[in-house]
């Protein structure tokens, strides 16, 4: 009987892949659900993407058509040949590192029904140009442009509640970035070293701008930060050298350390008069006299 009982645990993962088989269908390859009649793009096994792909709305195999819904963790990783990428409207998410590293990449064509896009989706695509976000994404995760380098612009979803750590980090030509009215947080290294970036558009919705989201973006001029915001956090403006004006609102209770430090062309700081505590090192390596009033 325990003989029998190993073997048809051995048997499982055979009968499983049966049910949910993995094929090749004009060159791309799939993950499919038997159950769900749903179709994911996954990785080659011997070989990688390149080129052009355009990816189906739905494959056709025994006889059953398959709608494709997603981009799997990791299907283009690091394919470096590949250059562009046109994703049909049935898929509504792109998975951890989808097209990770794939430096070749120039341009993507998006989903208009993408809901998700995953950790790390396109980080290290250094060769993207720019995205369109289509108002159906409710989430970006981590990281999910960081080292974009050749990034100029973005368009961004209507529907974000957040910017998410890492996001764009060191999207190094990225001009300009507009975030959407919604938006309540922008996270930790958001923009950080987006060293080009001359404008940022920062509606009153957001309420948090955590540690170091714009550090190293030393092409800003100037910053405003909505009502509601109550801390200037650790090292969240450090070296926007190009700064040279920054208006606070009367809801900052605190600036946190070296939140300002490095701002060398910074000339005016409003200082509101509610507030609590101004860190030691909040504007390092200026001086602090000749920066900022009280209002």
């Amino acid at each position: 009987m325990k003989n029998l009982l190993f073997v048809l645990v051995l048997l499982l993962p055979i009968v499983a892949d049966a049910q949910d088989p993995l094929v090749e269908i004009d060159g791309i390859n799939y993950s499919l659900s038997v159950a769900k009649k749903t179709a994911s793009v996954v990785t080659k096994k011997y070989s990688e993407y390149s080129g052009e792909i355009k990816i189906p709305e739905t494959v056709t195999y025994d006889n059953s058509e398959y709608s494709v819904t997603s981009i799997g963790c990791g299907a283009f990783f690091e394919c470096g040949e590949l250059s562009s990428v046109s994703i049909p409207n049935s898929v509504v998410s792109i998975d951890y590192c989808a097209f990770g590293g794939c430096k070749k990449l120039v341009s993507v064509t998006n989903s208009n029904n993408l809901k998700r896009i995953e950790q790390s989706a396109f980080d290290g695509c250094s060769g993207l140009l720019s995205i369109v976000i289509p108002n159906s994404v409710t989430n970006i995760e981590a990281l999910a442009f960081r080292n974009c380098s050749s990034m100029v612009s973005i368009t961004i979803s209507n529907n974000l509640k957040k910017i998410d750590c890492s996001t764009f980090q060191n999207c190094t030509s990225l001009l300009s970035v507009v975030i959407p009215d919604g938006v309540t947080e922008i996270c930790s290294n958001a923009f950080d070293g987006c060293s080009a970036l001359t404008s940022v558009s920062i509606p009153s919705s957001v309420k948090s701008i955590e540690a170091e989201a714009f550090k190293g973006c030393n092409s800003l001029a100037s910053v405003s930060i909505p009502s509601g915001v109550t801390k200037i956090c650790v090292s969240t403006f450090e070296g926007c050298t190009g700064i040279k004006s920054v208006n606070l609102p009367e809801s900052i209770m605190e600036i946190e350390w070296f939140a300002f430090a490095g701002c060398k062309s910074l000339e005016y700081v409003k200082i509101p008069e509610c507030i609590t505590k101004i860190d030691q090192f909040s504007f390092f390596k200026l001086f602090e006299s000749e920066i900022y009033r009280n209002s």
